[in-house]
């Protein structure tokens, strides 16, 4: 199982340099292969994972941006609401009107036709013109509700795609760090191997304390 980027907390380039600037010995070919080309990979490793940690960061914001145009589609939303409660009430008033109307012609056998049709009239009339302003406000509601439905799916596939592409990303690298890891070790067990042969337990020291930051 190899070890997470997270928790690869140091770079080895800066240790290494002060190793190298307090052991002189390092720079007369003595410990073979050069250690130097394998830290700056590994670090350039670890340099990759913080930018992906930084457009994991970046990625959550987008979410607010999501979250800000719905709200745009929900207050109208709400405004249109409003509007068809009216027309709701006016309905139910202007029903009443006519249904009144028309129980008192019904109730009055000479009543005189042309009042009555023109009645029933007026209220085939006032039903289709509700009826046409509730269907556009309801549709300017549905209008809005598919688009806050289109962003969001638009917002999760957008934020799917970049957030699979930061964790593989991740993975990647993490496989990167733990082969670098080992050649490392490899190598650092070797100069530690030279290191001993030349009684120098300062470097030997140093060495260990390059392992342990891996």
């Amino acid at each position: 199982m190899g070890k997470k980027m997270e928790d690869r907390k140091f770079f080895l380039g800066g240790p290494w340099d002060v190793i190298k600037s307090k052991n002189p010995v390092l720079s007369k070919g003595l410990f073979k292969p050069d250690l130097s080309p394998v830290v700056d990979k590994f670090d350039e490793s670890r340099s990759s994972y913080d930018k992906l940690i930084q457009k994991k960061k970046e990625l959550s914001a987008t979410i607010g941006d999501s979250s800000k145009a719905y709200t745009q589609h929900n207050d109208a939303v709400g405004k249109l609401q409003v509007e068809r409660d009216k027309v709701d009430k006016q309905d139910k008033e202007e029903t009443n009107k006519s249904v009144t109307l028309l129980n008192k012609y019904s109730k009055d056998p000479d009543s005189d036709p042309a009042d009555v049709i023109a009645a029933m009239d007026g209220f085939i009339t006032s039903i289709g013109d509700r009826v046409t302003l509730y269907k556009s406000l309801t549709d300017e509601i549905a209008k809005h509700q598919l688009a806050e439905q289109t962003l969001f799916k638009k917002a999760r596939d957008d934020y799917k795609s970049k957030s699979d592409a930061i964790t593989n990303g991740i993975k990647k690298l993490e496989g990167e760090a733990d082969k670098l890891d080992g050649q490392i070790r490899q190598i650092l067990t070797g100069y530690q191997k030279t290191a001993v042969q030349m009684d120098n337990d300062g470097l030997v020291d140093d060495f260990r304390s390059l392992v342990d930051k891996l």
